[in-house]
């Protein structure tokens, strides 16, 4: 036990000196945690908490398969502590998890929010705060993948047309990820590329990007975007 507890020490410096950029906020918070809590949202991460007894303990998601187990760390109050950070694909809207105590999977038993999955299998439930989808990172290129977003009335149907699919209207549909807002993530091969939103028959430019010109293929102006 006293080894164990010494891993789980030098564990949870490890995360302080890979972390030392974090703020004073977060080593604070980390450090006044006296007891398991639901899931909270922390700047940008989602904190979770276990008070139960456990030799090892993690995390693990249904967005990366399950095949990543976060482990745990003790915070000074002997509470088991994981700061883990707010995925930034935007189509991950809610976090579907399970605990991993001592080799079995069980739920969170901080948190009253789950669903079961096809085979009967019980995941906590954590919904992620909106984001505000008008900041220039949620436009980045991550990889060779565009990320678009449109703003527009709920319940809308929204299409991105382009260079990169024959100007097809009906090929890439957007997904209403919160109230009003549209997003699609699209893989795109380096290059120049021209598109516009669509809806309701009627094409819109990209208000987030003021990069313009004029594609003769659209025969009329569009939204560029360049990859590299």
């Amino acid at each position: 036990m006293k080894k164990f507890n010494l891993l789980l020490a030098l564990g949870f410096l490890m995360f302080s000196v890979a972390n030392a950029e974090e703020s004073l906020n977060m080593h604070l918070k980390l450090v006044r945690i006296t007891d398991a809590a639901p899931p909270e949202v922390f700047e940008k991460t989602v904190l979770f908490t276990l008070g139960i007894p456990a030799r090892s303990a993690g995390v693990v998601f249904e967005h990366e398969d399950y095949t990543v187990v976060h482990p745990f760390v003790r915070a000074r109050s002997g509470v088991l502590v994981l700061a883990y950070p707010i995925p930034t694909d935007p189509s991950v809207t809610r976090l579907k998890y399970r605990f991993v105590v001592d080799g079995a999977w069980i739920r969170d038993p901080n948190n009253p929010r789950f669903e079961t999955d096809d085979s009967g299998v019980p995941l906590s439930v954590f919904a992620l705060p909106a984001r505000d989808p008008f900041t220039p990172e949620r436009k980045m290129l991550e990889g060779r993948t565009a990320h678009f977003i449109f703003k527009a009335p709920s319940g809308e149907t929204i299409t991105v047309e382009g260079s990169f699919n024959g100007w097809d209207p009906f090929m890439y549909e957007m997904e209403e990820t919160s109230a009003g807002i549209y997003e699609l993530a699209v893989p795109l091969t380096p290059g120049r590329h021209y598109y516009a939103f669509v809806r309701r028959g009627q094409r819109f430019l990209d208000t987030l990007n003021p990069e313009k010109a004029y594609s003769r293929a659209a025969g009329q102006e569009a939204s560029v975007l360049e990859v590299r």
